[in-house]
């Protein structure tokens, strides 16, 4: 599979759905905005993660998508498929 591209539709998904970039100051929900996701995937670009962290937070970016109604689960599995090899 491969795991930036579907990274990539994630991320595109919410930004076209109107995710904020910034959320309020809370703490809790700091990592939970579309400049977090952004920055994941740019540390997936510049570290050597193994294909189960690079599954993993996948897995954690659309979790997010979906908890803040950006995206459906049904959604995260269409993109997957379109990436699957």
């Amino acid at each position: 599979m491969n795991m930036l591209a579907a990274f990539d539709e994630t991320i595109e998904m919410a930004r076209a759905r109107g995710m904020p970039l910034v959320n309020d100051s809370s703490h809790e929900s700091e990592g939970l905005s579309l400049s977090h996701l952004i920055d994941m995937r740019r540390r997936l670009e510049n570290d050597d993660f193994s294909e189960a962290k690079l599954g993993r937070w996948l897995g954690w970016a659309q979790g997010v998508v979906v908890a803040k109604g950006y995206g459906t689960l049904d959604e995260m599995k269409q993109i997957n498929l379109r990436n699957s090899n």
